[in-house]
């Protein structure tokens, strides 16, 4: 298995083409399907479901898989290539949900990076569950995560502990709600959805239909869109309404107990290297302190 194989195994996964791949690499369409098969014999699986006489491909469950370890391979040799420049870079990936990723996480990496520049980061945005397999499987260094992990092998710690708020689009407060809203002040028919952790869920439906939103989404991003009405209002943990604040929006609190939104840090109990236990011992610090 060598590199320039993985290279055009990972080109013809993004590209979705043999004869895209095949330019880009200077290379004959045949000479691409035969590298390709002869990795698939190497590694015993089927990479890419392809018809006969059919250029474009779609990867497999088993490519996928192969996808992420190629990936990393590919960014390891780079590592090695380049001891001899006297600069070594390392390498930490971090994966974590999208709410973080948007508000709290960029400053903590900001100023990370300006203590460690020798680190060189692969942030990426999953669900909490795909989170918790990649580190399973060893394929992530770090997880930010909605749920504790159930493996045994996977250590969580807390990492936010932050209330949720109501947000709406306006450029000042509405003086009706300075002691809180009341989830009765609020029509189904406005919310745009998005759903954090089963607690959230379970409190929410006790609220409000679920089958009554506006429209539901999966990321704050997507439902920035389809804020057209004043009385439109969607739930977001408190980070992320802070940010939102800065767009004109207004955030209120809720004037009866609602559930906290808990983040975690997951990573592996054993098998770390240095870097990600600096990484570990730092994020807690940063997000202790601002906790207090």
């Amino acid at each position: 298995m060598d590199t320039s194989s993985l290279e055009i195994f990972i080109d013809v996964w993004q590209s979705g083409s043999l004869s895209a791949t095949a330019s880009n690499h200077y290379l004959t369409e045949s000479t691409v399907s035969k590298r390709i098969a002869a990795l698939e014999k190497e590694l015993g699986v089927i990479l890419f479901a392809r018809g006969k006489g059919k250029n474009h491909v779609q990867i497999t469950a088993e490519g996928m898989a192969f996808a992420d370890i190629a990936s990393r391979i590919l960014m390891l040799n780079g590592q090695a290539l380049r001891l001899g420049e006297g600069t070594v870079r390392h390498f930490l990936t971090v994966a974590c949900i999208n709410s973080v990723q948007d508000s709290a996480l960029p400053p903590f990496i900001r100023m990370y990076r300006a203590r460690h520049p020798e680190i060189l980061f692969t942030l990426e945005d999953h669900r909490s569950n795909e989170i918790l397999l990649l580190l399973e499987h060893q394929r992530i260094d770090v997880g930010i995560t909605q749920t504790a992990s159930p493996y045994p092998d996977l250590e969580a710690e807390v990492l936010l502990n932050e209330e949720y708020r109501v947000v709406m689009k306006a450029k000042e407060s509405d003086p009706r709600y300075k002691d809180g809203i009341h989830p009765g002040d609020l029509a189904a028919e406005h919310e745009i959805y998005e759903s954090y952790c089963d607690i959230f869920r379970e409190w929410h439906d006790y609220w409000w239909p679920p089958y009554k939103s506006k429209i539901r989404v999966n990321i704050t991003p997507t439902a920035e869109k389809y804020f057209d009405s004043p009385e439109d209002w969607m739930i977001v943990p408190a980070s992320i309404a802070s940010e939102l604040e800065k767009r004109d929006y207004v955030s209120y609190p809720f004037s009866v107990p609602s559930p906290k939104h808990h983040v975690y840090l997951v990573f592996r109990k054993r098998n770390r290297n240095p870097d990600t236990d600096q990484f570990v011992q730092e994020i807690l610090a940063y997000f202790r302190k601002a906790r207090k």
